[in-house]
């Protein structure tokens, strides 16, 4: 199982190295919404990936309604980082839930 961890780390890195080198999402950089879901539906790196993800851990990537409320609660208060250990997560993953919860806010 820690070898697994340590691929779908190593795949999240490569993922943001990716992201930040990306021409196709630049002019998209300010739009963090539409660049997600641009990169979701179009990016092929991310598809591989995240295929790679799913097929390491299957139920890594599920989130139960209360580890969601937890996270919305607690990040602004001890930070991603502390959460990411309380839920034993990783914090890219942790980071990317956060982020996603967040930007709908008020919209």
């Amino acid at each position: 199982m820690k070898k697994n961890q340590n691929l779908i780390r190593a795949a999240g890195i490569i993922l943001d190295q990716h992201c930040n080198k990306c021409l196709e999402v630049k002019y998209l950089e300010n739009l963090s919404t539409v660049r997600d879901a641009y990169c979701r539906t179009y990016c092929g790196v991310y598809k591989v990936l995240s295929d790679l993800g799913n097929w390491l851990a299957p139920n890594e990537g599920k989130w139960t309604k209360e580890e969601e409320i937890y996270l919305l609660a607690h990040v602004p208060i001890y930070g991603l980082a502390h959460v990411a250990r309380r839920l034993k997560k990783p914090l890219y993953v942790v980071t990317r839930k956060y982020k996603g919860l967040t930007s709908n806010v008020g919209a």
